[in-house]
């Protein structure tokens, strides 16, 4: 599901893309203009619709990571209504325009345009997808157990194939696998080395393959004691 929307939905947002045919009927909003840098808050529903918003980890003592970046068009909605304490940092990148608008808005404009409706339903499955699967790695107490879970539901969406292993085309990286596993960097690079010291998993040229399935479904399910 990729580690920016990961996070985001972590943070309580999901986010879709707005088609260029509904954004006319989305028109009747707060427009609000913000400056290279400026840190924004979203807490109603939210259209990118100039310039780029930048996601940024909000990290507590140390530079805030960025995560990715939103683009014009992109709606960005909060899953919860309630004020709270965000997981995530909204800046610009570079000067730009937002709209606000209301939940009643967005569903208004989907009685007249399918395209938009149907996107509106499909940004809303992912978002709904990607709780269960926040809510599935949140069963997991420990960070080995999370990565194995992680790493076998990559296998499911993305494996392929290769003799005795299953490869993993286009994996996410050590900081991309802690976003999406829910633990540290550092927590990911232990357990990868165990796990490939343990021969379940291999890796070569910035490739990465499952050797032994059946013991990272253990290991998904096992308590660790080992990070």
């Amino acid at each position: 599901m990729g580690a920016l929307r990961y996070a985001l939905t972590l943070a309580g947002y999901w986010t879709m893309r707005v088609p260029e045919t509904a954004r006319p009927r989305l028109v009747d909003g707060q427009r609000r203009l913000f400056g290279d840098g400026e840190v924004m808050s979203v807490h109603e529903p939210t259209i990118v619709q100039q310039g780029k918003v930048h996601v940024m980890e909000n990290a507590v003592g140390r530079r805030p990571p960025r995560l990715g970046t939103l683009g014009e068009g992109t709606l960005l909605m909060p899953i919860r209504r309630q004020v709270t304490d965000r997981a995530v940092l909204f800046t610009a990148a570079g000067p730009g325009e937002v709209l606000t608008v209301s939940y009643a808005q967005l569903v208004e404009a989907g009685r007249h345009d399918w395209p938009y409706a149907r996107a509106l339903l499909e940004g809303l499955a992912a978002a709904v997808e990607a709780q269960h699967w926040a809510l599935e790695l949140g069963a997991q107490a420990q960070p080995l157990s999370r990565l194995a879970a992680l790493l076998l539901r990559i296998v499911a969406e993305r494996g392929v194939s290769d003799g005795d292993e299953t490869l993993l085309p286009g994996a996410p990286d050590a900081r991309e696998m802690g976003v999406l596993a829910g633990v540290s960097r550092e927590s990911v690079v232990i357990n990868l080395a165990w796990l490939e010291f343990q021969g379940v998993i291999r890796r070569s040229e910035g490739r990465l393959w499952v050797s032994d399935a059946e013991a990272l479904h253990r290991e998904s399910t096992a308590p660790d004691r080992r990070s």
